[in-house]
């Protein structure tokens, strides 16, 4: 039996304190499209340095949750020839004159971190939630036109990994909340190669093209005499894919983009 495992890539949805709940408040601000910053610490003396690692944002999406928090769904991307890896991500919000009102460390990269993955391939392009929620010290958010990431970016060792994999999934339903969708899917290793895991991440976008939020789903070998087998080349494995996005949107014209990625299994 093909026993799979699901990341719930929806951590931020948890970061407001529960409250009783009443009618969803669905709203959608444009963002202004933000410039990913890394800010060194200040030392006493300093000789000159190489320029701090930074990630293009791309586009962003902004809506309120059934709470009244502001979750903002964004697409950054990583620019260098070179795999990176990101540590200790924030976020500041900035107000109309440029001042900043609100930091947060209620950040969540879309990079398979619980699978052991976490990383940005060079060039690839992935998903970030944040939420703005109140934290700090402050009880209200105060008002914010746009935002910036402050991250700690280094580049990361090589892994051997593959894309060649084939993904069939099928339309998204509404889950138990109205906030929470899921998908059914199978993935076949069409590599050629014994992966030790793989994960299924989307971008999902509404009927008008604009980018709405993301989903992730881990999948590994079957268990047998106590521990996961690899996924072999030809096998196929079953998975639910899970999402959280604006109940503003019709889930029923969701648009998908579907990227696949398998850990090669070491030789023994």
């Amino acid at each position: 039996m093909s026993v799979v495992w699901i990341l719930m890539a929806i951590a931020l949805a948890s970061c407001a304190p529960a409250s009783a709940q009443t009618s969803p408040v669905d709203t959608q601000v444009p963002v202004e499209t933000a410039t990913v910053v890394t800010i060194p610490e200040p030392t006493a003396t300093s000789a000159p340095t190489e320029p701090a690692l930074a990630l293009d944002v791309l586009e962003s999406y902004r809506w309120t949750d059934p709470n009244g928090y502001d979750l903002v769904e964004a697409l950054v991307r990583n620019p260098y020839d070179y795999d990176v890896q990101v540590y200790d991500p924030r976020v500041r919000l900035i107000d109309a004159s440029g001042e900043i009102v609100h930091r947060s460390g209620d950040v969540f990269f879309n990079i398979a971190s619980d699978i052991g993955w976490a990383r940005i391939l060079a060039g690839e392009t992935v998903s970030v939630q944040f939420c703005a929620c109140p934290g700090n010290g402050v009880s209200v958010v105060p008002e914010w036109e746009t935002f910036e990431f402050v991250l700690d970016i280094e580049e990361a060792d090589p892994v051997a990994y593959t894309t060649d994999l084939e993904v069939s999934l099928r339309p998204f339903k509404l889950s138990n909340t109205g906030n929470s969708i899921q998908a059914q899917g199978t993935l076949r290793n069409t590599s050629g190669e014994p992966l030790r895991q793989a994960f299924v991440r989307v971008f999902l976008r509404d009927a008008d093209g604009r980018y709405v939020g993301f989903g992730i789903a881990g999948v590994i070998g079957d268990f047998i005499d106590g521990r996961y087998t690899n996924i072999e080349p030809g096998d196929t494995m079953d998975f639910v894919l899970p999402a959280f996005i604006d109940s503003a949107i019709d889930v029923g014209s969701l648009q998908v983009e579907v990227v696949a990625v398998g850990v090669i299994a070491k030789s023994e």
